[in-house]
């Protein structure tokens, strides 16, 4: 009935039976509407659909020898688009006169950002980070917890993808990994959340009483601990893996974010398993060293 490549985009569709089909805003991840969104949407669109006479100018001008910046501002102005109150004016009534406070103002924010730039410790993706989170080396947890790492892997050029997780007790032994690999063409966001959510699945089936969660993917990380709404695929695994924590309050799981140089055994593991298939390896599987130095 279908041709192979509209039965590959059907297949990969991720299908959830226990909710309705709903609306959502393709331009964001989470599928919630925002104004940030809209207008790169439309800027993109005008971009790809206006004949601009400037074309042999501007290329001509990027060529130039001279720093970005100021190319940025010649192409704004070129273009009509510098942020002069005689444009706001146009669709809002203010008045044109620029005080020169207002000047000294705006330097001042800029400078701020400037030296943001220029710090090493300041990362402006650290909404909902704590001090526990961007280790860059794995380490054994405590005695009597057990540490889950997650990871998972997108092969485009097979449609598929693959998502695991690997359980080690205190002395860096695996406990239990297991890794699974479907059919689809998804975001590697919700690879990872449905890693993620398998993974505490897992936890909520077993009787350990404290947990560390870890996985490299800081979107996904951010994401579960806002209470920000989503209706988008991904933001509904990420509202299944809120629920998997709250009713794991009775236990103790630490979820954290950390490098990619502290997942490598699950990111091995993931990229590892590119078949249509599900593995499990149990205790005596695994050499302790692969987990713990791998």
């Amino acid at each position: 009935m279908f041709g192979e490549r509209d039965a590959s985009l059907i297949l990969s569709i991720p299908v959830n039976k226990t909710e309705n089909d709903t609306w959502y805003w393709k331009h964001e991840k989470l599928g919630m509407y925002t104004v940030k969104s809209a207008y790169g949407a439309i800027k993109n669109y005008k971009e790809t659909t206006r004949n601009d006479d400037n074309s042999g100018f501007c290329r001509q001008m990027w060529n130039l020898k001279i720093p970005p910046k100021v190319k940025h501002f010649i192409w704004r102005a070129v273009t009509d688009s510098l942020s002069t109150k005689y444009l706001i004016f146009k669709r809002v009534n203010v008045d044109v006169w620029c005080p020169v406070t207002e000047v000294v103002e705006s330097a001042k924010v800029v400078l701020n950002q400037w030296r943001n730039v220029q710090d090493k410790t300041f990362n402006i993706f650290l909404g909902f980070m704590s001090q526990d989170d961007g280790h860059e080396h794995w380490q054994p947890p405590q005695e009597n917890r057990v540490k889950v790492n997650t990871d998972a892997a997108i092969f485009e050029h097979a449609a598929s993808y693959s998502y695991v997780f690997v359980a080690c007790n205190h002395a860096g032994q695996l406990l239990e990994a297991r890794s699974r690999c479907k059919e689809g063409q998804i975001s590697p966001e919700l690879a990872e959340a449905v890693g993620i959510k398998e993974a505490l699945s897992w936890i909520k089936d077993t009787q350990y009483k404290v947990v560390e969660l870890e996985t490299d993917c800081l979107q996904v990380v951010q994401s579960i601990r806002s209470s920000t709404s989503s209706i988008s695929y991904l933001g509904r695994v990420i509202s299944e893996c809120r629920d998997l924590l709250a009713s794991l309050r009775a236990r103790n799981v630490i979820f954290r974010f950390v490098k990619r140089s502290a997942n490598r055994v699950s990111h091995y593991l993931a990229r590892y398993n590119y078949s249509i298939a599900e593995r499990i390896w149990m205790i005596g599987d695994v050499h302790p060293s692969c987990v713990m130095y791998c």
